[in-house]
């Protein structure tokens, strides 16, 4: 079973470089389904692949000094960011996705009264074909 350490982690939004803000990445592979069952009598439903998606959350660490930078590099009109994302750093042979994501909502930044760290959460879904898919063993 690996074991990642888990401040080696490489990921770039629109080429931004925010490894040092980085809290979390989640990332999930969704498959449609089709039942494609055909013919009389039969008992179990058969079932076929449709579209593939990937949704994930970017979790980033509000710093103050770099907020107003990290945003605007960020931000795109269209809200479409390319990340490339590597849970093991990006060293030669490690695992690595490169696709772009459409940012589907931003949350935060969040703050409270007892002072947690500051946060802002990205949803994206993916945008069309990765350049290199984790799911499908591609390394740096």
């Amino acid at each position: 079973m690996a074991e990642y350490n888990g401040n080696d982690v490489f990921l770039t939004m629109n080429g931004v470089d925010v490894e040092a803000r980085w809290r979390s990445f989640e990332m999930n592979l969704n498959v449609g389904d089709e039942d494609v069952s055909a013919g009389a009598g039969i008992e179990w439903e058969k079932h076929a692949s449709k579209l593939k998606n990937i949704q994930g959350t970017i979790t980033l660490i509000y710093n103050t000094t770099q907020a107003a930078t990290d945003f605007a590099a960020l931000w795109t009109e269209n809200q479409e960011i390319a990340v490339v994302y590597g849970p093991e750093n990006n060293t030669a042979t490690k695992p690595k996705h490169d696709q772009d994501f459409l940012i589907t909502s931003i949350s935060g930044p969040t703050t409270g009264h007892d002072k947690p760290a500051v946060m802002v959460e990205f949803s994206v879904i993916s945008r069309g074909v990765p350049r290199s898919n984790i799911y499908a063993g591609d390394t740096f």
